[in-house]
């Protein structure tokens, strides 16, 4: 006996759609009207479908809000977005200190510092009426100085690094101090709330990222001689909660970002001790950080690499910056302090934008690669060895992944490489300092198939880019989707940089009044 799908009774129809994921439901509602009239009729498939559209997903359980005003919340949200229309504009002074971040909503900087760093800071968590979070500010005074940190609002968590010099060893001692954001306790959930470790020379600059349970150090030493000390660059990876080092390289590496908690992308050079700019390339490699190497430590798992356009003869490539936000661990609830929107960022929907710096040119092309150009090369069996021994042999050649799952763009005027904070999810923004062009760029997929309304300015690019510059051997030409939204409403005379959180987006005067513009979505 044949049982027909609608012959269900319609109750027993619904909780099988309620089952679905949107894409499924997409699929599945234009079949007939029957099941077409129950997913348009029905709020929670609605809003199922919605939130995979924008790209978010379900924030907490909350009896006070219904899952209809959840939905209206969301389609107000994302009508903002599309529109960059925002509902107020708050200005917050620059403290006049050198350390800042912007992480989770929260714009966190340090006061003015003493020779040797900060040891009092000033946090702002942004507002946002549509996902109901409000406005808070506070301050802390730290018995250490500061010279870098970094911030988990979800897990109430501040990253301190202090630095001291070890006369005995000559040796620069780098102390990461794990402490509560809302009160400088030491966190409860590290068991070693001090990690220490020892370079060889006072890093000039670092870069620090939390994912979950992991943070990753990256030191460039200011003063290290590359031919004589070998590499100026040292990184690490520490399970902060348990204080166990997972990765302990002193190889060269440019930049880093968590793609999960078990991956880290990290961008290197392609040669090693390379004449100074002279054909160097670079490749983007995936370590497997949760295993932990056994032959030395200067091996690690490496599950992945992606070669990148290849660079002409004569010229090299300087620098290579990845930037995406937020890190894998956003959207764990932390104590009562951290704010539970009713919808948030999905995990899945985030982009990397990759900015080369080449050498003989001011003109810096970024690349932006999505999450999931990665992901299907995350189940790849690992393999120990050093990072720049097995990048080519585990190399996916540009050719086969870059031109259908990235684009890249060649901008009128370099991203900041101050104000870094220009990426978060799939959009990031673009500002020409003077009175230039300011652009939020979309790359979530689905935002390429809406279908803006008459007073949208939103401008669809799917057709394919092609850059032709000396720097690389042939030309590069890339096909990955993206919306493009003008930005108005903003004094562009003095603004220098754009930056982007899930409801705000961040302008930035550090010329004239040395203000930050807070827009609210």
């Amino acid at each position: 006996m044949n049982v027909n799908l609608c012959d269900l009774p319609t109750e027993l129809l619904t909780n099988i759609l309620l089952k679905l994921d949107f894409l499924s439901l997409l699929r599945v509602q234009p079949v007939n009207r029957l099941i077409y009239a129950i997913i348009k009729e029905h709020k929670v498939l609605q809003y199922t479908i919605e939130l995979g559209i924008a790209g978010m997903v379900d924030g907490p359980a909350d009896a006070s809000l219904t899952t209809e005003e959840r939905l209206r919340g969301l389609e107000h949200y994302q009508k903002m977005w599309r529109h960059l229309t925002w509902s107020k504009h708050d200005v917050i002074p620059m403290e006049g200190g050198n350390i800042w971040e912007l992480a989770g909503g929260v714009l966190a900087q340090g006061k003015p510092p003493t020779q040797i760093g900060s040891t009092d800071m000033v946090f702002n968590q942004l507002p946002s009426p549509t996902r109901r979070i409000e406005a808070r500010s506070w301050s802390l005074h730290f018995d250490v100085h500061v010279r870098d940190f970094t911030i988990d609002p979800f897990q109430d968590l501040i990253v301190l690094i202090s630095e001291t010099y070890v006369q005995a060893s000559e040796d620069w001692c780098i102390s990461l101090h794990f402490r509560t954001m809302s009160s400088n306790h030491n966190h409860p959930l590290a068991k070693a709330p001090l990690i220490r470790c020892s370079v060889p020379d006072s890093p000039g600059s670092y870069v620090i990222a939390v994912c979950q349970t992991y943070v990753g150090l990256l030191c460039s030493m200011s003063m290290r001689n590359f031919e004589v000390d070998g590499s100026d660059m040292r990184f690490f990876i520490w399970d902060w909660c348990t204080g166990q080092v997972q990765v302990d390289q002193a190889e060269d590496i440019y930049s880093f970002a968590f793609l999960s908690n078990r991956h880290v992308l990290i961008a290197i050079p392609t040669r090693e001790d390379p004449p100074e700019d002279t054909e160097v390339s670079a490749a983007l490699v995936i370590v497997d950080f949760q295993k932990r190497a056994a032959l030395s430590s200067q091996t690690c798992f490496v599950v992945s690499s992606f070669h990148l356009p290849e660079i002409s003869e004569g010229f090299g490539i300087r620098d290579v910056l990845i930037r995406s936000d937020p890190s894998f661990s956003f959207g764990q609830q932390g104590d009562d302090s951290t704010p539970s929107a009713p919808f948030q960022l999905s995990p899945e929907n985030r982009i990397f934008v990759i900015t080369f710096e080449l050498s003989n040119t001011r003109k810096r092309p970024i690349l932006v690669v999505p999450l999931s150009t990665f992901v299907p090369h995350l189940n790849n069996v690992p393999v120990e060895s050093s990072i720049s021994e097995r990048w080519r042999q585990l190399g996916v050649r540009w050719s086969d992944w870059g031109s259908q799952g990235s684009r890249m763009l060649t901008l009128h005027n370099p991203l900041s490489l101050t104000w870094v904070c220009y990426v978060y999810g799939s959009r990031f923004v673009y500002h020409t300092p003077g009175n230039g062009l300011s652009m939020v760029f979309d790359f979530n997929p689905w935002s390429v198939h809406s279908k803006p309304d008459d007073r949208s300015e939103m401008r669809v690019i799917n057709w394919p880019t092609t850059i032709n510059l000396d720097h690389f051997s042939e030309r590069v030409t890339t096909h990955l989707p993206f919306t493009a939204i003008m930005i108005h409403g903003i004094d562009r005379s003095f603004t220098s940089a754009g930056m982007l959180t899930e409801d705000h987006l961040i302008t930035v005067d550090d010329l004239t009044q040395r203000e930050f513009h807070v827009h609210v979505f």
